[in-house]
């Protein structure tokens, strides 16, 4: 007989929109919106963190594109965001983000590959080795996961605009919204900021939001200190660490720099370091704008990636040091593969901005290769002309060679006898048949 009792298994709670479990840490994480990004944060940025961007070039602004990233990523997967910042500064950020790949929702043929992640030459067949045709092909970056069904990351395309609708109605819905200082005091907004966010957390606290801070001591700042800036990052970090908040800080190119350039007093060394600290996770892009030497060596790439801090709630190692395929910082080491981090560049194509781990190309082209002779070969230099005339030529060719010839004597001269060889035996028998067989 049966028994009639069930083991009540736990109810298995869904995540929320737009996030998942860390594998290694098992907390809540987001998407950045950009994949490689993703990797190197060790899968995702994580729920109640704080992740600084800095881009010390002054030339290029990519804090603003992975601030626009963050932003598109937020409104695709319904969650709510809030943009603090000047109101008119704070929308046209919005509405220069980037949207949806018309490939994810089957607007183009499935499964083809865009035209600049197409590597060149994949369409032509290439004969290896049969012992090398099962291992996978190298790959610089992560691959997108592109699936109509996830809402954790979705596919960008730079050349897609956000809809003016998708704004409206998310302004509407109040998926999508701004903060602002209502005074205008000529002492830095920082504390009427706090008040404002503690407020909205207040409201908010189980919903999942992003909150992006755009040139943080910047213009719309006024005249700040580096006081006032880290005691601003200090306090946000204790309102949103308990809470399902997510903080995207990105700073002017004068203050992404180890000394920065502060209008009031100079800096000491160690601005970085002290930002990496009170933030969660802090990186800096560099681009090769301002060093023509960087930009002729790495002309595929347009700068590095510096990793100063990785995300760590609730871990004490960074879930980025196991997880992350970029940072290698998990692979063995072993004479052909070290276990250091690897070198990260970044490009931006004309679809996307991507993340891959930084090699130099091969010396006079793909095509080309150049080796230098090995140390046990002689190396001829010839001055012969070209312009010289045949005449020139035929008596420069006439070489005399002259060598004694070798006298032997016939005590000690070899003498040399041939052996006959022997005759081939022939082996005859017969087996019940009147064949005869000959070997």
């Amino acid at each position: 007989m049966s028994s009639s009792f069930k083991r009540k298994a736990p109810a298995t709670q869904p995540p929320p929109l737009g996030t998942r479990l860390n594998v290694a840490s098992s907390v809540l994480e987001l998407s950045t919106g950009v994949p490689s990004l993703d990797d190197v944060l060790g899968g995702g940025q994580p729920l109640g963190s704080i992740l600084t961007i800095l881009t010390p070039d002054r030339h290029s602004n990519w804090s603003e594109l992975l601030q626009r990233y963050w932003i598109a990523q937020g409104i695709a997967s319904g969650q709510q965001v809030c943009v603090v910042g000047e109101p008119s500064c704070s929308a046209k950020l919005v509405e220069g983000c980037m949207w949806l790949s018309p490939a994810e929702y089957g607007d183009s043929v499935k499964g083809a590959a865009s035209e600049d992640e197409r590597e060149p030459g994949a369409d032509e067949e290439v004969k290896i080795a049969w012992r090398y045709e099962g291992m996978k092909k190298f790959q610089t970056t992560v691959r997108t996961a592109a699936s109509r069904r996830d809402d954790y990351n979705h596919t960008f395309e730079l050349t897609q605009k956000i809809p003016s609708g998708v704004t409206e109605s998310a302004l509407q819905s109040g998926q999508l919204q701004y903060l602002s200082a209502r005074s205008k005091a000529t002492t830095p907004p920082f504390d009427e900021i706090l008040s404002q966010i503690k407020a909205l957390i207040e409201a908010q606290y189980a919903t999942v939001m992003r909150l992006a801070i755009p040139e943080l001591g910047g213009l719309y700042w006024g005249d700040t200190t580096p006081e006032a800036i880290l005691r601003f990052v200090y306090l946000l970090r204790g309102m949103v660490q308990s809470t399902q908040f997510s903080v995207l800080i990105s700073m002017p190119p004068h203050l992404a720099q180890d000394v920065p350039a502060f209008d009031s007093r100079t800096v000491d060394a160690g601005w970085i370091t002290k930002l990496g600290f009170l933030s969660d996770g802090c990186l800096s892009f560099s681009s090769f704008g301002d060093n023509p030497a960087l930009l002729s060596a790495f002309p595929a790439y347009h700068g590095f990636v510096h990793v100063h801090r990785a995300p760590s709630v609730r871990s004490l190692v960074p879930p980025s040091h196991k997880l992350s395929v970029l940072r290698g910082l998990s692979s063995p080491s072993s004479h052909t593969e070290g276990g250091g981090e690897n070198n990260l560049g970044f490009k931006c194509t004309r679809k996307r901005f991507v993340i891959e781990t930084l090699h130099l190309d091969v010396e006079g082209g793909v095509s080309e290769r150049r080796t230098a002779p090995p140390i046990s070969a002689t190396v001829h230099e010839h001055s012969e002309s070209s312009l010289t005339s045949p005449a020139t030529k035929a008596e420069s060719a006439k070489v005399a060679v002259e060598a004694p010839a070798p006298a032997y004597d016939e005590a000690t001269s070899p003498v040399t006898t041939t052996k006959p060889k022997k005759a081939r035996k022939v082996v005859a028998f017969q087996s019940g048949g009147r064949d005869l067989y000959d070997f």
